[in-house]
């Protein structure tokens, strides 16, 4: 077995100058204008490291020290002088190229795109070296929290414009620089002082939601927290979620066996409908602005061909599910709404109508053509109906009517 040779790193003064060896070879040094204390820093291109020859300025000529090693190239060193800093990379003093900032009493920097954390800066002493710890650059988004208070940092500090929604131990934050919703994972749990990581949990106008418990959820769009504002119900092992605020219809599936841990994007099932349907071979479920009125009209529908035809007493309303016959699969679907007044449909081909009452099929009627109107008086009722424009509507097209 082959152990690599650790490269010792030596320096001697000579005069006004100094020399540098790795393993007792001469090597150049870029040297640092920067005294600490009694001591120089310098950066070796050849390791790509920074060094300290400690106690430089009153080391005898001549005599052989060893390097202390402080920091890799990449790392960006700092000191604290007086009332300002000087800041380090690679050789090159870079302090006018940074941007400094306070969060609270934690002070930072921003440089070559990158935020980096001074870490205890007002009480460090002076010419004491330090490494900044990188937070983040534009490409990454970082938080911290100190005091009650919040910060973002992207590569520079970001805008907060709205208020913060909590979910569970998370906090929920819409950030118009980023034009996304970002998750400040256990944020009630966290420490002061201490950056974390920010996830992107949605785009800018994309729903996202998350279990509460058993049966509750928290909602988000954009900045606003929806939650409270929906009319849900479960059907089977989802739910179906109605926004009256957007006019929104959502499903979340497999909610009853969520374990609430994660965050998901819902499926929209539709900002136009409001009342959507399913069924399987146990039966049908009509859900309307979130609510099920399934119950409500099991005894108010009839079959026209292969579609169902239902009408809901309470809201007088009269819906259409189209091949429903055929579509007993499970999957949610809008459903045609004929009206949201009339009792009686009606539709008519080849100078033959079929009518309609309350959802059922009215049987034998009393019938007079006026004009193009057809006056009908079915026998069980004793309701005159009006088929407006009977004569031009041959087509087979459901249609409402209205009782004179």
């Amino acid at each position: 077995m082959f152990f690599k040779k650790k490269k010792k790193v030596t320096w001697k003064k000579k005069g006004d100058s100094f020399y540098v060896y790795i393993n007792h070879k001469e090597v150049p040094a870029r040297i640092l204008n920067c005294w600490v204390g009694s001591s120089l820093l310098i950066y070796l291109e050849t390791l790509d490291k920074n060094f300290l020859l400690q106690g430089y300025e009153k080391a005898p000529d001549e005599e052989e020290f060893e390097a202390e090693f402080v920091a890799e190239g990449q790392e960006l060193l700092w000191l604290k002088d007086g009332e300002g800093y000087n800041l380090f990379e690679r050789g090159i003093a870079v302090n006018e190229q940074s941007v400094p900032f306070w969060l609270d009493d934690l002070f930072l920097l921003i440089y070559n795109g990158k935020v980096y954390f001074l870490p205890n800066y007002k009480n460090v002493k002076d010419l004491v070296l330090q490494i900044a710890e990188m937070i983040n650059d534009e490409q990454q988004v970082t938080w911290v929290k100190k005091d009650k208070h919040f910060y973002l940092l992207a590569g520079t500090l970001l805008n907060l414009n709205h208020d913060a929604h909590c979910c569970n131990d998370d906090l929920i934050v819409y950030v118009d620089d980023l034009q996304a919703n970002m998750l400040l994972q256990n944020y009630y749990k966290s420490k002061d002082e201490t950056f974390y990581e920010t996830y992107r949990l949605a785009e800018k106008d994309e729903l996202i939601y998350r279990k509460i418990g058993k049966s509750n959820f928290s909602l988000f769009f954009n900045e606003l927290d929806l939650s409270a504002d929906t009319v849900a119900t479960f059907i089977n092992d989802d739910v179906l979620v109605y926004l009256p605020k957007i006019n929104y219809t959502l499903l979340f599936q497999n909610f009853r066996n969520d374990s609430g841990e994660d965050y998901h994007q819902p499926q929209i099932l539709g900002n136009e409908n409001t009342a959507f349907w399913s069924a399987d071979s146990s039966g049908f479920y009509l859900i309307d602005k979130g609510d099920n009125i399934s119950p409500e009209v099991s005894k108010n529908n009839s079959r026209i061909g292969d579609h169902l035809l239902l009408y809901h007493p309470q809201t007088t309303s009269t819906y259409l599910f189209e091949n429903y016959q055929n579509l007993k699969d499970g999957e949610n679907r809008p459903a045609k709404v004929i009206s949201r007044s009339a009792q009686f449909v009606w539709k008519a081909y080849d100078n033959q109508f079929w009518l309609w009452y309350q959802g059922k099929r009215v049987g034998e009627c009393e019938n007079q053509m006026i004009g193009n109107d057809l006056m009908v008086m079915p026998k069980s009722l004793k309701i005159l109906v009006k088929l407006k424009d009977f004569a031009n509507c041959q087509d087979n097209k459901l249609r409402t009517a209205e009782s004179t």
